[in-house]
């Protein structure tokens, strides 16, 4: 039981942080081109290399809800977006 619950408090925690690093990457990152994927640069310490990507689609309403695509540990946010 101890166990479980400190995976579960590990995932909760890096859950937490992808969603405060990718808010602050938004409210940080340069405007997006419509109906691409841009590579947000500069979104906070990275001592790891990693890569975040923006896309916008074409037909954004005003105050739109926030949809975060997280991939497989082989994979990447431009595979993610070639194939979806």
């Amino acid at each position: 039981m101890l166990r479980s619950r400190s995976v579960r408090s590990r995932l909760l925690g890096m859950i937490l942080a992808i969603a405060a690093t990718v808010g602050v990457g938004l409210t940080a990152a340069p405007e997006a081109v419509a109906a691409s994927l841009t590579q947000v640069m500069g979104f906070g310490t990275n001592p790891s290399g990693l890569a975040m990507y923006l896309y916008v689609p074409n037909n954004v309403k005003p105050n739109p809800s926030i949809l975060l695509a997280l991939h497989g540990c082989q994979g990447s946010g431009p595979y993610l977006y070639s194939s979806t």
